[in-house]
């Protein structure tokens, strides 16, 4: 049997990502040293994968699956942070021989977070404005402007969906009349809604 034994001391040096939102799977990379991993010799079968699990006092466990062990220094699985409690959450690794480490630095499970403006707002004798946002998490996004009568005046972004980052999405406004508009922005289950002004 082929046989793979790392001895060094069990240590968890970095995670990635280093947070997530409360609504679905992450796969989460672990980076450190010391994991056990392979095959066990005079045929003492394979050598148990090493736990993950995040730990929060006065919350149940959630225990990483699919968890694959790299090299010595990696390991990859899969969390389910559906219904998770936001805030900071340990990150414990056990080894097959029981030893454990847990990384100083929490994994934090948060709502997905909306931000947006307009620039510039006024928008005075212009061609476009720009709308500029930011997203926690991969989302399906959508961009509604109304009148002040609440007709729809243009739907931008269609649904499409976005990894988490900034962005900016131009509007042409050059067929638009003066005015206050309102525009309603969803992210995911999120929406904001604001005004913008148009003065040609």
């Amino acid at each position: 049997y082929l046989y793979i034994f790392h001895n060094a001391t069990l240590t968890v040096t970095s995670i990635s990502p280093s947070y997530g939102p409360d609504d679905g799977t992450i796969n989460l990379t672990i980076n450190g040293d010391g994991f056990l991993y392979g095959k066990g010799v005079n045929g003492n079968g394979f050598l148990d994968t090493p736990e993950v699990k995040l730990v929060m006092d006065g919350q149940q466990e959630i225990i990483g699956t699919g968890t694959q062990v790299i090299d010595a220094g990696t390991i990859t699985t899969t969390i389910d942070l559906t219904g998770a409690k936001f805030g900071q959450w340990n990150v414990v690794v056990t080894n097959s021989d029981k030893k454990v480490a847990t990384f100083t630095q929490p994994f934090v499970v948060k709502e997905i977070e909306v931000e947006v403006w307009t620039y510039p707002n006024p928008a005075e004798d212009r061609n476009d404005l720009t709308f500029r946002y930011f997203l926690s998490k991969q989302v399906d996004v959508t961009i509604d402007i109304y009148d002040m009568n609440y007709d729809l005046i243009e739907s931008l972004n269609g649904g499409k969906i976005q990894p988490d980052g900034y962005y900016e999405k131009l509007w042409d406004i050059s067929r638009i009349g003066s005015g206050v508009y309102m525009y309603v922005f969803k992210a995911g289950d999120k929406k904001v809604v604001k005004k913008l002004t148009i003065v040609k």
